[in-house]
């Protein structure tokens, strides 16, 4: 049986990656996270991912690493 915990060997190379990609940014904008939630996202764990933009107060939700259909509401 796979190791889905945040233990895993995947889980930490998963958290690495996205690490990464923020160390290198000195900001980081909304096509940025998403970019960094596709690369780890996981197939077989992955159900949702919420973005959320604190200037614009929208909120971006994607099901089941599905980034090309976004649902978009705003936030108060």
């Amino acid at each position: 049986m796979k190791d889905y915990s945040i233990y895993s060997e995947d889980s930490h190379r998963r958290y690495d990656s996205m690490k990464q990609m923020r160390d290198s940014l000195t900001t980081m904008n909304q096509n940025d996270v998403v970019e960094s939630i596709r690369r780890v996202a996981s197939k077989e764990m992955t159900r949702w991912s919420v973005v959320f933009d604190s200037k614009a107060l929208t909120a971006t939700y994607y099901q089941y690493s599905d980034f090309d259909k976004p649902y978009t509401t705003t936030v108060k």
